[in-house]
């Protein structure tokens, strides 16, 4: 074993400045006290070149970070691996004028704080695909948590009071970032915040999003789009709505409104349920919101409505709806009821169809063929009879699909068929509110 190696399995932080093996010079290693997964290396190079780190658990690597997206010859990427005490192998890997050359190969053994109880148990008779898979629980163990292939905990959330849970979790474009939802589940529905964090715990900005609830999404600008009620006077009664809110993420509190639900859909009286907010009756109850890759939509369901509403962020103008009193698509193959974590997969629409909720109904994950003005239901995924009450997801990953079944507390990965492939279920009284999916995890940080 190396000098390099040796420290590296028994030091925080490493450093070899006389290497300069290929082009690499100045290695070090820094692992966080706060995640012992996660660890940064930095180095320079002789040229102008873009470096990621390639890893594993052993000698075959199999992962990678994002790669940096501009020149230079200070690196410093970020990254999670193995557990504390476990060696992680990596490479460092550089492209330039004159092509691509890897370092040798070397390890990092984390010391940090290793991940704390997740409240999942994973199926072992089952295999995760390659990637990364964020689950969002609330209730008996709340907060967010990102698991590998392995089934392994490589980030998660800090509680940071029993009132206050995460109600979304999403990994920022480069791999290092991510941005979290509290809620205040007390009662204050204006105590929301969006807190964005490194992989290494550090909290960079925390964004107040005034009457946010649910769901909030990323534009590829890097603004904030979340949802946030918005009540109206009916008849002399408080009646709750929904609106899209923009805002920056950052301390700067500024924010503006894109879009409400009451400009575009037909309020129906009849559709005032029971309140569940306590400002007043809840009418069309948003619980979801995602960007379009292809087209840049935002897509919104709405469980009161039984509706899907796409809204272009440029405008704030609608550009389609499916269900509803609205509806500009007639439905072929079965309409959906309560839908929840509506998403674009390639060029089909995905959501948990949540059903009614009375005995015998049951909850599936539909999938929408949208062409021209038909929207033909062409597939139907349960494998266990599930009933979600309330909450449940979707996302697309890679050829299949990541599904939280809300109340039921069960995350799944389904291949392109539908099979189920993977499963974790959360302890009794744990709600599974969100699910996403990564194909990687670390990248370059700011330099």
């Amino acid at each position: 074993m190396s000098l390099l190696l040796f420290l590296a399995c028994t030091s925080p932080t490493t450093q070899d400045s006389a290497s300069d093996e290929g082009g690499f010079r100045a290695i070090e290693v820094t692992g966080s006290p706060s995640n012992g997964h996660v660890y940064t290396v930095r180095w320079e190079s002789v040229t102008d070149t873009i470096g990621w780190v390639e890893y594993g658990a052993d000698a075959t690597l199999g992962k990678e970070t994002w790669p940096e997206t501009e020149p230079g010859r200070s690196h410093a990427i970020q990254l999670a691996g193995e557990a504390p005490g476990v060696p992680t192998w990596f490479r460092l890997v550089q492209e330039g004028p004159d092509g691509r050359v890897a370092s040798e190969l070397r390890s990092w053994v984390g010391t940090g704080a290793g991940a704390p109880y997740t409240g999942l148990s994973i199926d072992p008779s089952m295999e995760a695909r390659p990637g990364y898979r964020t689950a969002v629980k609330v209730g008996i163990v709340p907060g967010a948590v990102v698991m590998d292939q392995e089934g392994d905990a490589v980030w998660w959330t800090e509680l940071e009071d029993l009132q206050v849970v995460p109600l979304e979790a999403r990994l920022l474009p480069g791999g290092t970032e991510f941005v979290y939802m509290n809620l205040d589940i007390s009662g204050e529905t204006d105590a929301c915040e969006l807190v964005r964090v490194r992989l290494d715990g550090e909290e960079l900005s925390r964004t107040r999003c005034p009457m946010g609830h649910h769901d909030f999404t990323v534009l590829p600008d890097g603004r904030a789009v979340w949802l946030a009620l918005d009540v109206r006077d009916v008849d002399g009664e408080p009646v709750v709505g929904d609106q899209l809110v923009v805002g920056a993420l950052d301390e700067s509190g500024e924010h503006e409104v894109l879009w409400s639900a009451w400009d575009d859909i037909p309020h129906d009286l009849s559709l005032n349920q029971e309140p569940f907010y306590e400002q007043g009756y809840d009418w069309s109850h948003a619980n979801s919101v995602s960007v379009d890759p292809a087209s840049g939509l935002l897509l919104v369901s709405f469980a009161n409505l039984d509706a899907v509403v796409a809204v272009n962020p440029a405008d704030g103008e609608v550009a389609w709806q499916l269900g509803g009193p609205a509806s500009t698509f007639r439905i072929e193959g079965g309409g959906f009821v309560a839908p929840h974590g509506a998403s674009m997969d390639g060029a089909d629409l995905v959501l948990m169809d949540n059903g009614t909720g009375a005995v015998g109904t049951l909850s599936t994950v539909a999938r929408y063929e949208l062409d021209g003005d038909v929207a033909r239901r062409v597939a139907s995924y349960t494998d266990v009879p599930y009933t979600s009450l309330f909450l449940g997801d979707v996302d697309p990953a890679g050829d299949g699909l990541v599904v939280g079944w809300g109340s039921e507390g069960v995350m799944e990965e389904l291949d392109a068929s539908g099979r189920v492939t993977w499963r974790a279920s959360a302890d009794l009284g744990t709600v599974l509110a969100r699910v996403n999916w990564d194909d990687r995890l670390g990248g370059p940080l700011p330099q």
